[in-house]
C-alpha cells in the first residue's frame, strides 16, 4: 500500500478538546476505508498567512497513513462531511519525503536526548610536527598587502582629479 500525508486544518471555533474528537473521526475514517494510521504530529492553534472562511487561525494536524490507490477518492469526499474541517489536503510520501521525515525525527530525539547527557571538557590535542613534503610547498598570495589609505588622502586624490577634468 502507498504511503500518504494528511494535513488538517479545523476551525478556531471549537476548542481543542473538540479539535482532538474531529481528528479522530477523520482518522476513523481512514481506517473505515482500510487504512493504517502510521504517526500523527499535533500543530496546535497556528496564525494563517491568509483568511480562510473569515478566521485568522486554526488547528493544524499531521497524520501519516497508508491506504489503498483506489480508497483516496473515496477519503476526500467522506472527509468532506466532517464539520469544522476547514481544509485538509492529502499527497503521496516519497522515498525521499520519508528519509526528510526520519532525519527530523532523530534530529528531536537528540534534541530531547541531549540536555540529559554529561557536558564533556574539550581536550586540546597536541600535534606534532610533520616534515613538509616537496610537492605541499604552502601557497604564496599573489595580491602584496598594501596599507588602506586615509580619508585625507582620497580626498586630496579626488580634488586633484576633479581640478584636472575641469581645467
Amino acid at each position: 500500500m502507498p504511503k500518504y500525508e494528511i494535513m488538517y486544518l479545523f476551525s478556531p471555533q471549537v476548542s481543542e478538546k473538540e479539535t482532538a474528537e474531529k481528528i479522530t473521526q477523520a482518522n476513523n475514517i481512514i481506517k473505515e476505508l482500510g487504512g493504517e494510521i502510521e504517526k500523527e504530529e499535533y500543530w496546535g492553534l497556528k496564525d494563517l498567512t491568509y483568511k480562510i472562511e473569515h478566521f485568522k487561525q486554526g488547528y493544524y494536524h499531521i497524520t501519516w497513513f497508508k491506504l489503498n490507490k483506489d480508497q483516496v477518492d473515496s477519503l476526500d469526499k467522506k472527509l468532506k462531511s466532517v464539520t469544522h474541517l476547514l481544509r485538509f489536503l492529502i499527497t503521496t510520501v516519497t522515498e525521499e519525503k520519508e528519509a526528510v521525515i526520519q532525519r527530523e525525527e532523530r534530529g528531536k530525539i537528540i534534541e530531547q536526548v541531549e540536555p540529559a547527557l554529561p557536558k564533556l571538557e574539550a581536550k586540546k590535542l597536541v600535534s606534532l610536527p610533520q616534515e613538509e613534503k616537496p610537492s605541499e610547498k604552502k601557497k604564496i598570495s599573489k595580491t602584496s598587502k598594501k596599507p588602506k589609505a586615509e580619508m585625507e588622502d582620497l580626498d586630496k586624490k579626488l580634488e586633484e582629479i576633479l581640478k584636472e577634468e575641469v581645467l
